[in-house]
C-alpha cells in the first residue's frame, strides 16, 4: 500500500451540486469522496440494470480510495442562470446558450468574470489523501463535476507512515473529511472538537471532528507536515499486513 497527498486543480469552472430540491441547487465546499473515488479509478459511468446505485458493490473493485476533497483556497457563493459549454471542448463557453435551463446556486472556485472570459481567473484547488493497494500512483487528469471539466491531480507519496491508534488519553482531529460509512472508530463529544455534518448524497461527510477510538495512519510529507488519515474501514487488515 501507498499513500498520497493529492492537490486537485480544476482546468475549468467545476460545477457540481450537493443536493437539490427542484431547480435549487446547494453545492457544499466539500468534494465527496464517493465522486473522487470513481474518478480516480478510470470509471466515469456505471453500466447497471437496476433503478438503486450500489455503491458498495462498485468500490470493491476500486484499487485507489481517497478521502473527501477540501479547499485550499477561499470559496465564495456564485449563481448561474444557464447552460454555458463549448461543444468542441466541453469547456465554458464565454456566453450563455440555454438562458432557460434553470437557476442553479452553486459555489464556484474564485472570483466570477464569466461574461469577460476566464482567462486571468485561478480555480480553488482542494487536498485530499488516496491509498494505491496496487502500488500504481493517482492518475494525473481527470474529469469531475456536472460538465466532466478536466481536473489536474498533482500528488506527493508520503513518507514515514506509522499506524497509531486513538484513545480518550489521544484523541485525534484527522486531516481530512470523514466518511462515516468507511469509519471504524468513535467520535469525541466535547466542546473542543464540535461535529459538523455535511448534507451530502450519498452519505454525510463529518467536519471538525475529534476521533478518540479507531486505527489511523500518521505520515509526513517531504517538508516534514504531519497528517492524521483515516483509512476505510474495509481495507484496514490489507493495511495492517
Amino acid at each position: 500500500m501507498k499513500l498520497y497527498k493529492c492537490h486537485l486543480e480544476p482546468h475549468d469552472f467545476l460545477f457540481f451540486v450537493s443536493r437539490d430540491l427542484a431547480k435549487i441547487g446547494v453545492t457544499e465546499k466539500i468534494i465527496h469522496n464517493t465522486a473522487l473515488n470513481y474518478a480516480m479509478n478510470y470509471t466515469s459511468r456505471i453500466i447497471s440494470f437496476s433503478s438503486q446505485p450500489d455503491y458498495n458493490r462498485d468500490i470493491e473493485k476500486f484499487q485507489i480510495r481517497v478521502t473527501p476533497a477540501y479547499p485550499l483556497d477561499p470559496v465564495p457563493e456564485i449563481g448561474f442562470s444557464y447552460n454555458a459549454v463549448n461543444d468542441l471542448d466541453i469547456s465554458t463557453d464565454a456566453l450563455g446558450n440555454y438562458p432557460t435551463v434553470g437557476k442553479y446556486y452553486k459555489i464556484d472556485l474564485g472570483t466570477i468574470q464569466m461574461m469577460k472570459g476566464k482567462k486571468f481567473f485561478r480555480f480553488t484547488n482542494f487536498e485530499f489523501f488516496a491509498f494505491s493497494f496496487n502500488d500504481f500512483p493517482p492518475r494525473r487528469i481527470i474529469r469531475l463535476g456536472k460538465k466532466d471539466n478536466y481536473c489536474a491531480v498533482n500528488f506527493e507519496e508520503l513518507r514515514e507512515i506509522k499506524m497509531r491508534e486513538a484513545s480518550k488519553q489521544n484523541i485525534v482531529k484527522p486531516s481530512h473529511p470523514i466518511n462515516p460509512l468507511e469509519f471504524y472508530g468513535d467520535f469525541a463529544i466535547n466542546s473542543q472538537f464540535p461535529i459538523v455534518f455535511l448534507s451530502i448524497p450519498p452519505h454525510s461527510l463529518v467536519m471538525n471532528c475529534g476521533i478518540e477510538s479507531g486505527k489511523y495512519l500518521e505520515a509526513k510529507d517531504a517538508k516534514g507536515k504531519l497528517y492524521y488519515i483515516f483509512p476505510p474501514k474495509d481495507k484496514l487488515e490489507e493495511i495492517v499486513e
